[in-house]
């Protein structure tokens, strides 16, 4: 194992940046282990691991895009199909949202399963019927496949939108990068963070 200060000195690169590529699922959470020391608890590494992954990222980075970079050093992940069983097996899954979502399917990606929790906590926490809640899950997993983004770059938020016609409130959901700027006319009541959602996961097993 290396501490965080050595693996600060060695490698030349800020507190900030290792913090940023964990964010970005670029170095796995568990790979951050903290251990008791006379002065309280400081975080270690796998030397030979976390090594070998900041090589890495210093050198891919400017070649590639974060999602492209995410494919490369997380390939288990990225590209990992997982069974109906597996899926069933996490924590928080909502069983009327899973089986909306695979519409008949047996196996998920990743990112399919990151979708699944996200709206599980969504039926959970928000007061709005069923209905509009399934359509926004299903066009935004369209989206999600067509546009093949990655959802740690990502964030959802349930919105409530004056319509100047009808003199009406629609509620609807939409997925965007973080500092979206939004129509005044856009309330936000509640954003649920892609990135906090793939941390629930992994933190329940699932990777």
């Amino acid at each position: 194992m290396i501490s965080k200060r050595e693996l600060l000195d060695l490698t030349n690169i800020s507190y900030g940046q290792l913090y940023r590529w964990k964010r970005e699922n670029l170095i796995p959470e568990d790979w951050f282990v903290k251990q008791s020391v006379p002065s309280g608890q400081e975080t270690f590494f796998p030397k030979e691991k976390i090594l070998s992954r900041i090589s890495q990222i210093l050198e891919l980075k400017d070649k590639y895009s974060l999602d492209e970079l995410c494919h490369i050093l997380n390939p288990e992940i990225s590209n990992k199909i997982f069974l109906l069983r597996e899926i069933v097996s996490i924590d928080g899954i909502d069983l009327v949202v899973l089986n909306d979502f695979l519409e008949g399917e047996t196996t998920a990606t990743f990112s399919d399963i990151v979708l699944i929790y996200t709206f599980s906590q969504v039926k959970k926490q928000v007061h709005i019927p069923y209905d509009t809640l399934r359509g926004a899950m299903l066009a935004i997993k369209h989206g999600v496949h067509v546009k093949k983004i990655n959802l740690a770059e990502y964030e959802l938020d349930f919105i409530r939108h004056t319509n100047d016609t009808r003199k009406e409130e629609d509620y609807c959901f939409i997925a965007h990068k973080s500092n979206a700027i939004l129509d005044p006319k856009i309330k936000v009541l509640k954003t649920y963070v892609f990135e906090d959602m793939i941390n629930h996961i992994k933190e329940k097993g699932m990777n």
